[in-house]
Formats: C-alpha cells, sequence, structure tokens
C-alpha cells in the first residue's frame, strides 16, 4: 500500500517487507481483499528481518513487538492496526490515514 500510495504521489521510496516469524499467515480472505486493492501477494516472498534490513532503513515501520535486539533510530509502532487477516476494513483505514501522514513527512524532508 505505501509502495502504490507513493507512486501515486511522486514521491521516491524503497519500501520492503520483512517478517519477525517468516509464515505465510495470508489467508484466502486477505489474498481476495489485497488482490482486489491490486496488490501481488506473491511479489515479494516472506523474507526474515535480519540486521542489514533496519541499518539500511530510514525508518521501520512495525506491525508487530520487535524483538529486543532490533535497535533503530526511527521506529513507527503500528501493533495497534488491527489484524488484516480478520478485520481488513479497518485496518485498511487506520493504515490508510497512516501511510498518508508517513508520506506527507517524507514528502517534506521528515
Amino acid at each position: 500500500m505505501l509502495k502504490q500510495r507513493a507512486k501515486e504521489r511522486g514521491i521516491a521510496v524503497d519500501v520492503f517487507s520483512r517478517g519477525i516469524v517468516v509464515e505465510d499467515h495470508v489467508s484466502p480472505q486477505l489474498k481476495a481483499n489485497l488482490h482486489a486493492d491490486g496488490i501481488d501477494t506473491n511479489a515479494e516472498p516472506p523474507t526474515q528481518l535480519a540486521p542489514a534490513d533496519w541499518a539500511a532503513s530510514d525508518i521501520l515501520v512495525n506491525f508487530n513487538p520487535l524483538p529486543a535486539s532490533v535497535k533503530h533510530h526511527d521506529v513507527r509502532d503500528w501493533t495497534d492496526v488491527p489484524s488484516v487477516n480478520d478485520d481488513y476494513k479497518n485496518a485498511r483505514k487506520i493504515m490508510d490515514k497512516r501511510i498518508d501522514a508517513l508520506l506527507t513527512e517524507i514528502a517534506n524532508g521528515k
């Protein structure tokens, strides 16, 4: 969603997703919802979060609690977002607002 919205707004960002515990947790319903929103769940394979990932990141957004070993200067805690598997509509509404705010912040040079 962040990649799409950044592209629409003409904001150059590199966005990647990593997991703390790598597993396929995309339910059939979530896959359908994401597909309807133009998101290809197969575009990026599940990948474990590694120190090189957070070291290369300007901003780290987490949807699950981070291990204590993860140290980063700019963590955005989004752990209060409802599960996209259980409540896609409300999760999407919250993420849309936060993504727009984050992109505005990035566009304004943080």
